[in-house]
């Protein structure tokens, strides 16, 4: 086989991965355990000013966010040889730019966001300490991907998606955030190597 075939087999395993092991959990316990499924995960209609919201500081927090693990880069132990294999993935011109925004933009934008502020901030915010509630949320957005930069990355964006669901009551807005940082990632990833080191924030 050859590179181009194993990266495609690879991302189609992250997605794979994205939906049983981090949605489709998250979404059978809210069905299962919550009163109001609707309520848990936000599935409320935020309005489009809000979208826009999401979308523009997603835009405007990207650099600002790639600017400073780049500065971070050398407190932190240098990325798998694993990892960054498939972060190479994104700056590889033969694959498909659709197939590469769909595994690492779309894919996480929304499974990782009915996950995490969905199932896991409605749990922590249940406690009434709606701070706290962000905070843990995004601890534990930024543990689960391991990789110390990525997860410090994640944290502090995980803070950020955390007050967008809040402020909003919806879950859409993160996932449009979610989606156009990873997606600016994966593009600027096809015009600057070096953008590999930091990743998405999924």
């Amino acid at each position: 086989a050859t590179k181009e075939s194993r990266d495609v087999v690879m991302m189609q395993l992250l997605m794979i991965q994205q939906v049983a092991i981090v949605a489709a959990p998250a979404l059978l316990m809210g069905t299962i355990l919550a009163k109001s499924p609707r309520k848990t995960f936000s599935l409320y209609w935020p309005g489009a000013p809000m979208l826009l919201v999401a979308a523009a500081l997603a835009v405007c927090l990207h650099p600002i966010s790639s600017a400073l693990m780049g500065q971070l880069e050398g407190v932190f132990p240098e990325i798998p040889e694993s990892a960054r294999a498939v972060m190479e993935s994104m700056s590889d011109p033969k694959l498909s730019l659709a197939l590469l925004l769909v595994t690492f933009a779309v894919a996480p934008a929304v499974c990782e966001e009915i996950a995490f502020r969905g199932m896991i901030l409605s749990g922590f915010r249940s406690s009434g300490r709606t701070g706290l509630a962000i905070t843990l949320s995004a601890i534990t957005f930024g543990v689960m991907h391991m990789i110390p930069l990525q997860s410090f990355n994640a944290a502090l964006l995980g803070l950020v998606l955390g007050l967008i669901c809040v402020r909003s009551g919806s879950l859409f807005p993160g996932i449009v955030f979610h989606g156009i940082y990873n997606g600016l990632q994966i593009l600027r990833s096809r015009l600057d190597a070096d953008m590999l080191r930091h990743g998405p924030i999924s």
